[in-house]
């Protein structure tokens, strides 16, 4: 199969001059295809190539279209060339939230291994840097240019093409065209993301999830900018703790610290206030379910709880023994071995179990399909997903979404 051939070929590359964000275009098993960047100092290109694939696989994790790493941001665009029998992934980036880096900081980038200090440098001079307030509509516009409907012809005024685009955006977030094309609500798969760290107990996955998704939309449920916040606010605690219960908190616990913080938004007056509130209240109960994971745990030895964390960790993706066993300097057999007798059962029973439990999750909150969901936990394939799946719960996939996803939507 050939390469994909965009009809905007010509719109993305002026695309590029006007931002500098780059543009990467993977096939669904993650092959590199193309890719929209300067090209001229090859001893810069060769290390930011060669990690793409790496956060193309991680973009692939989640089930929301930003991704953010420390000082850097990624966009993932699922779409269909013309004449394309499958669908290709577009990956914008990397784009920078801010100009000024120290060379420390410009270490910690996931593309700086490889690279001179001065390499490195001029690199990062090169990319586009976004403030969190236009990700969005960044988003809005490279989704536009990758499916408009343009003429493919190398002679199109390109220039005069996204002078268009541009203005048609800055129009929009200036409600010039009343927001028809921006969704009133955060999506559902946004909220989810943050949902699913407090479950977890993850705080660096949630650090990292907020930074990805910086403008919260509560709807239009009051005029007043304030009460819209605070409608917002509450609708979020109201979540929050359901899912803290769901990560292992005590009910008791979580509607006590639910109620201090509904109190606290009485003693406020600024949409910023209610905010800030927001962003503590999910730290606090995300912290308070990692401490009881941490608790659940510490009574087993160093590696075997060094691997309960890797695997919780890593729940979507395929982790072996031998994996493991390098993760805690230790050798396969004796590793198996060390957990069988420390915790009763088996390193793959173990995976099986948190991936099922994800699959539950995913089952219940999401539409997404069968397939979908053994694809996103790296089961082999969906009757293996169904099989296991059945073998922990004496229900199918399906038996068990109809029995619980109507509880779930209440």
């Amino acid at each position: 199969m050939s390469s994909p051939r965009f009809n905007q070929d010509p719109l993305i590359h002026s695309f590029y001059d006007y931002s500098r964000i780059p543009i990467w275009i993977f096939t669904e098993d993650g092959i590199l295809t193309e890719c929209y960047i300067r090209r001229s100092r090859p001893d810069m290109f060769t290390p930011l190539r060669d990690v793409l694939p790496r956060i193309y696989r991680d973009s692939k994790k989640q089930d929301y279209e930003v991704l953010a790493r420390n000082n850097e941001l990624y966009i993932s665009i699922r779409c269909m060339p013309d004449g394309y029998d499958s669908p290709v992934f577009a990956i914008l980036g990397p784009i920078l939230f801010t100009s000024c880096y120290s060379l420390f900081e410009m270490r910690q980038l996931s593309f700086s291994v490889g690279l001179s200090d001065q390499n490195l440098t001029d690199l990062v001079s090169y990319l586009h840097v976004l403030e969190y307030s236009r990700a969005g509509s960044t988003l809005r516009l490279v989704t536009t240019l990758l499916h408009a409907d343009f003429p493919s012809s190398r002679s199109t005024d390109v220039r005069s093409v996204l002078d268009q685009i541009i203005k048609a955006q800055a129009d929009s977030a200036n409600g010039d065209t009343r927001d028809h094309d921006r969704p009133a609500h955060t999506s559902y798969r946004e909220e989810l993301a943050v949902l699913q760290c407090v479950r977890d107990g993850d705080l660096d996955r949630l650090a990292d999830t907020f930074r990805s998704q910086p403008e919260i939309r509560y709807g239009r449920m009051s005029s007043s900018p304030f009460h819209q916040t605070l409608y917002g606010v509450i609708a979020n605690i109201t979540l929050v703790t359901r899912f803290a219960i769901m990560g292992g908190m005590p009910e008791e616990d979580a509607f006590n610290l639910s109620d201090y913080y509904i109190q606290k938004t009485e003693r406020v007056r600024t949409p910023a206030e209610l905010q800030e509130i927001n962003v503590e209240m999910g730290v606090d109960f995300t912290s308070r379910v990692a401490q009881i994971r941490e608790q659940e745990i510490s009574r087993y030895c160093q590696p075997v709880r060094r691997c309960m964390e890797y695997i919780l960790r890593h729940v979507r993706e395929k982790v072996s023994l031998d994996e493991l066993a390098e993760e805690v300097n230790l050798s396969p057999k004796y590793l198996s071995d060390l957990f069988r007798r420390e915790t009763g059962q088996t390193v793959l029973s173990y995976i099986q179990e948190q991936k099922i439990r994800e699959a539950k999750f995913l089952l219940r909150h999401t539409e997404d399909s069968l397939g979908e969901i053994s694809h996103r936990l790296n089961f082999s394939s969906q009757s293996y997903f169904t099989a296991v799946f059945r073998k922990t719960t004496n229900l199918t996939p399906r038996q068990y979404r109809a029995l619980h996803i109507s509880d779930e939507r209440l």
